[in-house]
């Protein structure tokens, strides 16, 4: 489950961490033929991750312009449906179509970003790879976006 966080004011969404398909050449075999490290291992990696965008620092406007509440769900981000069946009203809450259940919208859109407030990007990173781990595990990348 995510976590909330807020960024500029607004409320924003953790992802979870980073669980991509990164390879690593983990050839250090000990002498009794085992695929097994003996040891701790630091390895860099070349990732391709949402970073921040330069532009707009992650609010996601263009210029001096700012978000504000959505007309469609009046800025609670979600709209409400009443059905009536036979068994009486049936009442049904979904995410605002509009802001995507945010609640706000950006009427002037940062041109990079597209809004979003991220960016794709390549970085490298530092990967400690813990003893025993062989080749084809997977290595959980803690708060790597």
């Amino acid at each position: 489950m995510s976590s909330r966080l807020s960024s500029a004011g607004r409320d924003v969404r953790r992802g979870p961490d980073r669980t991509g398909p990164a390879r690593l050449g983990l050839a250090a075999a000990d002498a009794t033929g085992s695929d097994r490290l003996r040891d701790r291992v630091s390895k860099q990696v070349t990732v391709d991750t949402a970073v921040l965008c330069d532009r707009c620092q992650g609010r996601g406007t263009n210029g001096n312009s700012a978000p504000i509440a959505c007309d469609t769900c009046g800025g609670r981000g979600e709209v409400q449906t009443v059905q009536r069946s036979l068994l009486g009203q049936v009442m049904t809450a979904r995410p605002c179509p509009t802001c995507r259940g945010v609640g706000e919208v950006i009427p002037d859109p940062c041109h990079q970003c597209g809004g979003d407030g991220r960016v794709q990007a390549r970085r490298e990173i530092t990967v400690k790879i813990p003893a025993g781990v062989g080749d084809g595990m997977r290595v959980r990348l803690a708060a790597q976006g």
